[in-house]
């Protein structure tokens, strides 16, 4: 329990920078994503490395080596004035690392000299990105449902294979392949909850839903070593957590923690 370093980095005066999520790998290097408004130095060292936000709240990504030293940094954002952010990181044994939030409007996911822009349907959307370790783009995605509301991806996690399990939120109807095919889901009234299985290569293995018309929150996501992929959240009612034909009721009246447990 003794310090072995602390770093800090951040913006000056009115700017804004929150972080939401950290991430480690078996090398020592950590990862975190969250928000950045306006300019901010994420070198926590003597160098400089400015990265200003597009408009409005921009997603950040961030690695430091195992001294907390920087390695790179890179930001993106919406061209609305909506607030963009990363919600949750995640590594593999590779040194990928997996993004998930949410953004607004058109925005360019590659934060290298390529050009990946990604449009939302409506609304906010849910944002999956995928980098290697030297902070290159490997793959982006993005889905959201048809209606107006805002979804979001909360938590996501990978197994040893390098598939990435996303969860979070959505409203109305919306396709969850990034690919070229189409698998559609429908939350069943209001705010569901999503999980989703993506291969290495950004395709989709499978993706579910569950919820009931009083809106939930999932909060987390966590896979075994079986590929058994676990959720927690809150709901509000009763819902089936059956994403298949059978029915598995659970809830009351009052809101309630869920713990899920899904196979591979």
């Amino acid at each position: 329990g003794d310090l072995v370093w602390a770093k800090s980095f951040g913006s000056s005066g009115s700017q804004t920078l929150y972080s939401n999520s950290v991430a480690v790998d078996s090398s020592g290097n950590v990862y975190t994503t969250g928000q950045l408004w306006g300019t901010a130095d994420f070198d926590p060292g003597p160098g400089t490395t400015n990265l200003t936000s597009v408009a409005g709240t921009d997603v950040f990504m961030s690695k430091l080596d195992s001294s907390g030293d920087l390695v790179w940094a890179a930001n993106f954002g919406g061209d609305g004035t909506s607030a963009e952010r990363g919600t949750s990181v995640t590594v593999d044994s590779s040194g990928n690392a997996y993004f998930t939030g949410e953004f607004t409007g058109s925005a360019d996911f590659d934060p290298g000299p390529g050009t990946t822009n990604l449009t939302s349907v409506a609304g906010t959307d849910v944002f999956m990105s995928k980098l290697d370790s030297s902070g290159d783009l490997v793959w982006a995605a993005n889905f959201g449902g048809d209606g107006t509301s805002a979804e979001r991806g909360t938590s996501v996690t990978v197994d040893s294979s390098g598939n990435a399990y996303f969860t979070g939120e959505f409203t109305g109807s919306a396709d969850f392949d990034p690919g070229a095919g189409t698998t559609n889901l429908t939350s069943v009234a209001g705010t569901d909850v999503f999980v989703l299985k993506l291969g290495s290569s950004g395709d989709l293995v499978w993706a579910k839903s569950f919820g009931n018309s009083s809106g939930e929150q999932v909060e987390s996501v966590a896979v075994d070593s079986s590929g058994n992929v676990y959720t927690t959240g809150m709901i509000f009612g009763t819902v089936d957590f059956d994403p298949g034909p059978g029915t598995t009721n659970l809830g009351d009246d009052y809101s309630n923690v869920f713990v899920s447990k899904l196979d591979s």
